[in-house]
């Protein structure tokens, strides 16, 4: 592929979002959620079905993240 056929897509900027997140993560843990801006859109434990309910709400290109809980604890094979 030559740089003459790569085409750019501006990213958007997402510090809303993850400072929403940081800030409400300990009521979503384990959970799929889609926020835009400062404001939670939806929260699943299913991610097709947070997704779905972004994309019902008009939301083009939905920040779709799986909440972990804070104190996971990281997994050790073979213990």
């Amino acid at each position: 592929m030559s740089v003459d056929t790569i085409r750019m897509v501006p990213s958007r900027d997402r510090r809303r979002e993850r400072h929403w997140i940081k800030e409400n993560r300990a009521e979503y843990a384990d959970q799929w959620i889609v926020v835009d801006g400062d404001r939670l859109i939806a929260a699943n434990v299913d991610g097709h079905k947070a997704f779905a309910a972004a994309k019902a709400a008009g939301i083009d290109v939905p920040f779709l993240v799986h909440v972990l809980p804070e104190d996971s604890l990281p997994f050790v094979p073979g213990w």
